[in-house]
């Protein structure tokens, strides 16, 4: 039996063979972490002195999610704020994306000069791995073929 983050690990290494980029990928999940570390001070500045607590760990997943991406492109340590629509405000020269839900957190990451932006969604109520294949395997990975329009 895989715990969360081994499953998580599992699916971003399929996407990541998938394509023909650089795109480092950070998983995290409640259930194989002792301990989550705080985000760092300005990190933690950025999120809304209202925010639950539930909110406050969710921020703390995706932040260690992030952070292990980063590692994983060679970027050995890095804050990451949030800007002022939530979006995570990443180190100069790299774009990247944020999912949280349920106790679990990714993060994907690349440089800019490969990509222009990049986007990852977790969702714990419906097939992962079906997903997976879909976007970059199924009528996404034709897109993905396809010609840019100028």
């Amino acid at each position: 039996m895989f715990s969360e983050t081994q499953r998580l690990v599992r699916l971003t290494d399929e996407a990541s063979s998938a394509f023909d980029l650089s795109i480092a990928f950070g998983c995290v999940a409640d259930d194989d972490e002792k301990q989550i570390p705080s985000p760092a001070p300005e990190e933690e500045a950025s999120i809304s002195q209202r925010a639950s607590e539930r909110r406050r760990h969710d921020f703390a997943l995706g932040r260690l999610a992030a952070r292990r991406a980063l590692k994983a492109l060679g970027c050995e340590s890095a804050v990451i704020p949030m800007g002022g629509s939530g979006e995570p405000i990443w180190p100069r020269g790299l774009v990247g994306s944020i999912s949280h839900t349920a106790g679990s957190a990714v993060s994907a990451v690349a440089h800019q000069a490969e990509v222009s932006g990049i986007g990852i969604d977790l969702e714990h109520d419906r097939d992962v791995a079906d997903l997976v294949h879909l976007v970059a395997f199924g009528a996404g990975g034709l897109w993905l073929d396809a010609p840019m329009a100028s």
